[in-house]
Order: C-alpha cells, then sequence, then structure tokens
C-alpha cells in the first residue's frame, strides 16, 4: 500500500509542514484513512500520526492541526490532522496525548501497523511492549465508543463522524466472524457485507454519500447501530464459551454449500456429523453426545436455543452464505427439485424453500452466528476458510 499518485504532491506538503513545526521531535509519520484505497471525495479527510519523543508538549499539537486545517481546507478543500503518540507511551507509558485518551493503545498501535509510512524511521512495532488488540479487544472498544458517543452526534457534522464508528465495528466482525484480514476500506467492507441486506453498513455508506443529511435522518441510524452493537457484543461474549468446545452447527440456505463444509469438518477434525432432528425430537430421551461433532443442520433458532438446553452446551454456529446465482446453478446441476425441472421450476422452488426458511426465523440465526462464511469462490477456498475456524472450535 501506498499514497495514491494523485495526492502525493499534498501529502509531501503536509509532512514538509509538520516536520517543519514540529522539528527534531517528529520521529516517524504514517497515513491512514480512506483516501488511500477510495477516490478522494469532498467529505474525505487525510489522517496523519506521528511518532514523537518522549516529554513532547501536546499543546504544540492542537496550534499545528489549527494551522493545517485552515491551510489545506482553504487551499485543496481537503480536510487534514495530526495525531501524536510518544515512544513512552507504547512503551507502556503514562498516556499523555489527545489521541491516545481516545483511542485504547492497543487499538491504535493496530491501526498504526497497517497506516503507510511516509517520513522518518520506519518502527517495528512488534518490538514495543503494547501488543496490537486482537479482533475480540477491539469489538469490545468500538461497542462502548458507540454507546458512548452517540449522544454527541446532534447536528448533521458530528452526526457525518459518528457514522464512521459504524464501519469501525463492522471491519472488526469481518475479522472476528468471516476471517479476513485487518485493514479493510469502507467500499470494500460493504461488498463483503453484501449478503446481509440489512447490516447497518450499507445505511452508514447511503449516509456518508449523501450531499443533505437531515436530522430525521439521525434517530433511524442511531436505533439501528445501537441494535448492532447490541448484536455484537452477544457475539463476542460467546466466542470465549465456544472456543474449543469441539461441537458446531452448520447453516445455510439450500445450494450455499453447508453439506460440503460439515463434511470438510468431519474429515479434517475426524469428528461426526449428526443429524439435528433425530438427536433432539426422535430420541428425545437420550442426552449422550460424542466428545466432538459437526450439526447439520438447523433453520430454526428455536430449535437452536432447545438444543442448547437439552445438552447443557454452548454449540458454535457457522453459517454459508453464496449469492443467489451461484447458488441456483449449483442446485441445477444436482437436478434440486426433481431432474426433470426446469431452469424456471428450481428458481421457484428455491423461491418457496428460501421464504419458508426465512419464516421460520432463519434471518435472526444469520444474525446471530458466530461464524460465516462466503461460498462464492473455489473448493480449496472454502476448505481453507473452514479449516480456519474449525482449528477454533476442535483445538
Amino acid at each position: 500500500m501506498s499514497i495514491p499518485k494523485n495526492l502525493e504532491d499534498i501529502v509531501e506538503e503536509l509532512k514538509t509542514d509538520i516536520v517543519s513545526f514540529l522539528g527534531d521531535q517528529v520521529i516517524s509519520l504514517y497515513a491512514q484513512g480512506s483516501f488511500l484505497y477510495e477516490p478522494l471525495t469532498e467529505k474525505s479527510d487525510i489522517d496523519t500520526f506521528g511518532i514523537v519523543k518522549s516529554g513532547f508538549d501536546f499543546a504544540e499539537e492542537k496550534k499545528l492541526n489549527k494551522w493545517i486545517k485552515r491551510k489545506f481546507i482553504s487551499k485543496y478543500g481537503i480536510d487534514v490532522s495530526f495525531c501524536g503518540v510518544t515512544l513512552s507511551e507504547l512503551n507502556g507509558g503514562e498516556q499523555e496525548g489527545f489521541i491516545t485518551w481516545i483511542v485504547p493503545l492497543n487499538v491504535f498501535i493496530k491501526a498504526l501497523k497497517n497506516g503507510v509510512h511516509f517520513y522518518g524511521k520506519n518502527l517495528d512495532f512488534d518490538a514495543f511492549s503494547i501488543e496490537p488488540a486482537d479482533p475480540m479487544t477491539e469489538a469490545r472498544v468500538h461497542i462502548k465508543d458507540i454507546r458512548e458517543n452517540y449522544i454527541y452526534t446532534q447536528g448533521v457534522w458530528k452526526f457525518r463522524a459518528f457514522i464512521k464508528r459504524a464501519f469501525y465495528l463492522a471491519r472488526t466482525e469481518l475479522q472476528l466472524r468471516y476471517g479476513y484480514d485487518y485493514i479493510i476500506p469502507f467500499n470494500e467492507t460493504v461488498r463483503l457485507l453484501a449478503h446481509d441486506e440489512n447490516h447497518v453498513v450499507h445505511d452508514a455508506m447511503r449516509l456518508r454519500k449523501s450531499e443533505n443529511i437531515s436530522e430525521k435522518d439521525i434517530e433511524p441510524f442511531i436505533k439501528k447501530i445501537e441494535e448492532y452493537s447490541d448484536r455484537m457484543e452477544r457475539i463476542v461474549n460467546r466466542r470465549g464459551k465456544i472456543v474449543g468446545s469441539k461441537a458446531i452447527a452448520v447453516i445455510g440456505l439450500a445450494g450455499s454449500g453447508k453439506t460440503t463444509v460439515s463434511e470438510i469438518i468431519s474429515n479434517e477434525f475426524n469428528v461426526p456429523i449428526i443429524d439435528y432432528s433425530k438427536i433432539l425430537y426422535e430420541d428425545s430421551r437420550s442426552k449422550h453426545l460424542p466428545e466432538g461433532f459437526v450439526l447439520d443442520s438447523f433453520a430454526n433458532p428455536k430449535d437452536l436455543d432447545l438444543f442448547n438446553r437439552k445438552f447443557d452446551l454452548y454449540l458454535a454456529t457457522l453459517t454459508v452464505v453464496a449469492d443467489k446465482d451461484k447458488r441456483l446453478v449449483r442446485l441445477a446441476k444436482r437436478g434440486y427439485g426433481g431432474k426433470e425441472n426446469t431452469s424456471g421450476e428450481i428458481v421457484q422452488t428455491v423461491r418457496r424453500y428460501d421464504s419458508e426458511r426465512i419464516s421460520m426465523g432463519y434471518g435472526g440465526l444469520l444474525e446471530g452466528t458466530d461464524y460465516v462464511t462466503v461460498n462464492n469462490g473455489t473448493i480449496s477456498e472454502l476448505r481453507t476458510k473452514t479449516i480456519r475456524i474449525g482449528n477454533e472450535i476442535f483445538s
């Protein structure tokens, strides 16, 4: 990753201004923000983070920001900012700077590791005593941030800044539930969550692109992001209980690949596949389960709750999703609904099947599932994703 070529001169000028203002107090400069991945718009900004010497006077940071903001907005129509963190802070010392009072150091250092270095010494952040936050820790930070800051969103300007928090938490969700890498642009976050049409990031992107946000847009979004943060908190809290549980239920619509995923888990981790309906209903007197197993497959949240209560366990859930066109191709190949069915008849059959599952509560299962695998690629890709999840559950 590097500075976009069309912005190299602007970033070079910004670097020169920061260094000339702060002098030898600056050790390194890093860039962060959506401008690194997406075309710059009038709503974009350029965030710079500086590693500064211990004992740095943060009153100078405030003066610097006042100057560069005025200059770059006037000259280029671009908002810029500088936030510093001292070497002593990175080594576990007392928090001194403004940014580290807002963002925990272990989350901040994770962002620095994924930023673009553009001045001074390129530091090895793994060498510092502060370790980057894992996805669970970062998710808790963003959940807390959403709950503590939504009351300060009065006014459209502050609300625009608050919208970003939906992307921050969704980006962490993609690490925690989907297994993606940390640094994901906003546009890519929306694309990766396209299968979840009601996800709050779609509202966030629509508002982010909107030229005219009104007060009536704010309340529904605040309600939705609060519900999202509550759901993510439940998922995070469950994670500690299901890791190493050696039991997982695979969920998915017809043609998504749930049977393939169950077989991969069974073969790779040497555990049986169990038909949940038989053990839950037909053999209602028995409460004996093997030490490890994969359950195929729930469609109803009530059944999942019933199963957990009956066997007194925390059953991990993995939902397999795929684009509808890919599901239809797979189902047509295996003669879904009868080998004589035409493609049009298969479409109608799948539509009825999906409607039935959704009416039974499939949407609720998807929202609360512990892991999600998007199966739009090859079997090899699906296998890699599935084994990564299996390693957490069956380790």
